[in-house]
């Protein structure tokens, strides 16, 4: 779960991991992952890996975005194995968002 003040910002290029889920499920994690939105929406986010910290970095900005991720937002992950993620997003009073009825997927592009 990432709360709002974890964000670095809705217009970041990237998204630190914590460090938790990282030591248990690091070596798992291939690289793109896959995000899956309710509303069946599926993006490709890439991973970076530096000195034992991973972030979300290609594709991040996009997801962001297109999920229109507001202040005092919440992301919920749920790790579903195989780098795979089913996010739900909430707002500030904790009820879940109505999401883009456009279903939209990131193109693979190249990492910088």
């Amino acid at each position: 779960m990432l709360l709002n003040d974890q964000l670095l910002s809705t217009c970041s290029d990237v998204q630190g991991i914590p460090e938790d889920f990282v030591c248990k499920y690091g070596k798992d994690l291939s690289n793109p992952v896959c995000f899956k939105l309710p509303c069946g929406s599926e993006w490709e986010v890439g991973l970076t890996r530096y000195n034992g910290e991973v972030w979300f970095k290609r594709g991040w900005p996009d997801f962001l975005k297109f999920s229109s991720l507001g202040y005092n937002d919440m992301l919920v992950f749920g790790y579903e194995g195989h780098s795979r993620y089913q996010v739900s997003i909430f707002d500030r009073s904790t009820i879940e968002i109505e999401y883009p009825i456009e279903h939209s997927k990131i193109e693979e592009s190249e990492e910088k």
